[in-house]
């Protein structure tokens, strides 16, 4: 899955908010965590993104990894993204991992983020089973354009979310950019500091 927005700040947000999700969920390990030089907490099962190139650890700017474990001075086990934790061990090996990289403390610091989002740019490439884009007053159509074709054998499935003060509002920014790209829509009102409160569950003009 994609979740697509605008700018890198708003990803690293939206990002941190379905980290803390998946840890009250218990499918993220918050009692050992590395991190980063911006702040966010990063635990086994949590998926990154690596945003420098560096030969020495064979990785590359944005490469999409799981975190497989956190070491005590906050180095990270990781995999690929598009391999399984459970299953990367494969059988009669005990020691290492498909595609098993790890991750020193200092490149983790500085050049680790999580990756729940992404810019359009981070996504351009990407090849999801369904994508979610975040619409905002300086979303372009270009962008919107990027995060409404990830799919990998259709768009049907993709949504629009709208942040706007009110359905009406919505409604210019779904014909201005995204009505042609998906017939699902759900708008969102912007409540400054807090929860994003969902307002709306129609589409725009329909």
């Amino acid at each position: 899955m994609a979740v697509v927005v605008d700018t890198r700040e708003q990803a690293a947000e939206l990002s941190t908010a379905i980290r803390q999700r998946l840890v009250a969920d218990g499918r993220v390990d918050d009692l050992r965590a590395a991190v980063t030089g911006s702040g966010q907490r990063i635990g086994a099962e949590n998926r990154i993104v690596t945003r420098r190139n560096d030969r020495a650890f064979g990785v590359a700017n944005r490469d999409t990894w799981t975190v497989v474990a956190v070491g005590p001075h906050g180095e990270l086990t990781v995999v690929p993204g598009d391999v399984t934790p459970d299953d990367a061990v494969p059988p009669g090996a005990a020691s290492s991992r498909a595609g098993e990289r790890v991750l020193l403390a200092g490149y983790v610091t500085c050049h680790v983020e999580l990756a729940y989002a992404s810019t359009a740019h981070g996504a351009q490439g990407d090849t999801v089973t369904t994508a979610h884009v975040v619409i905002g007053e300086h979303t372009g159509a270009a962008s919107a354009y990027v995060g409404m074709t990830r799919g990998r054998t259709a768009n049907t499935a993709n949504t629009a979310h709208l942040v706007a003060t009110d359905p009406a509002a919505a409604r210019e920014q779904w014909i201005a950019g995204v009505r042609h790209q998906t017939s699902r829509c759900v708008v969102w009102a912007p409540c400054g500091r807090g929860p994003i409160a969902k307002i709306d569950d129609r589409v725009p003009g329909r």
